[in-house]
């Protein structure tokens, strides 16, 4: 490894100071064996000489320790920086990664691919699912953000279906954008609200008695991102309540802004292959 430019000119102020304070030091000591009367004067300059020289190599340590920082800190932004507050959630095997708050937790019972929740409120959680391969490069081969988003409604309202009597789900899509990275990779980023009605009277003799009962038994929020890479496709699912979200929403946008999937190289024969190998890596950058 090479050493900076920096550092080496720093080490060479060092090195002619304490060179310059040893011949003045033997000059010094030449002077009084010869003179050994020398006026008040003289000794007077002669012991203030020393203390300089000090004060010269003191200076010239502050230098290399500025060097260094200035070094530390030009190493520090040539990486990705990860706002105050999140840390990064990565699998290079996987080819995806995004920010989580650092006092969310890992779950490891949802047996998706990497799954968060806030301790805090259980309602706010999010995974990140894979599909098996596919024949599309791009997000917009499935279909423009709206198209997508409907989708996503349709699959929720299935996904929360009850076999209940008086049950009814009420669903809308919140937004539908398409966001596309610094790299040139498009994402499309969704907002749905799905929300559950139950009577508390279902086996009431009357429809009219039994709508009477109803009342509302969760208003949640579902923010998803979708993205392609290595011809899958990637969702990132955001869950919180819907009376929750104004206040979550700089985190929950934050989280879901970060989103991005990449091309990934299999470190082995079965990285890549559906059940293969599959690493969370979680960094922390100060």
């Amino acid at each position: 490894m090479r050493t900076p430019p920096a550092l080496l000119l720093c080490f060479g102020v060092i090195f002619a100071l304490f060179l310059t304070s040893f011949l003045h030091s033997n000059k010094n000591n030449s002077n009084l064996t010869s003179n050994v009367k020398l006026s008040s004067k003289s000794r007077a300059r002669n012991a203030k000489m020393p203390v300089f020289k000090r004060r010269g190599v003191v200076g010239a340590l502050g230098i290399v320790g500025l060097a260094k920082t200035a070094l530390s800190t030009r190493t520090a932004k040539a990486f990705d920086s990860v706002p105050a507050g999140f840390m990064r959630v990565q699998s290079k095997l996987d080819g995806f990664k995004f920010y989580v708050p650092t006092d969310w937790i890992l779950s490891k019972t949802s047996g998706n691919t990497a799954a968060y929740e806030n301790p805090v409120d259980f309602q706010e959680n999010l995974f990140v699912s894979i599909s098996g391969r596919t024949k599309y490069d791009s997000i917009k081969d499935l279909g423009t953000p709206k198209a997508l988003a409907e989708d996503i409604e349709k699959k929720l309202v299935t996904e929360f279906m009850s076999t209940r009597i008086g049950v009814r789900r009420v669903s809308d899509i919140s937004f539908a954008n398409e966001r596309i990275d610094k790299d040139g990779k498009v994402y499309y980023d969704i907002g749905v609200r799905v929300r559950s009605y139950a009577s508390r009277n279902a086996l009431a003799v009357s429809q009219a008695a039994i709508d009477e009962a109803v009342e509302l038994e969760f208003d949640r929020l579902f923010l998803v991102t979708l993205g392609v890479a290595n011809d899958r496709v990637y969702e990132l699912r955001l869950q919180t309540s819907n009376d929750g979200y104004p206040k979550s929403k700089p985190v929950l946008d934050k989280i879901q802004g970060s989103f991005e999937v990449a091309a990934v190289k299999c470190p082995s024969i079965n990285s890549c292959t559906p059940g293969g190998a599959k690493i969370i890596k979680r960094s922390e950058v100060s």
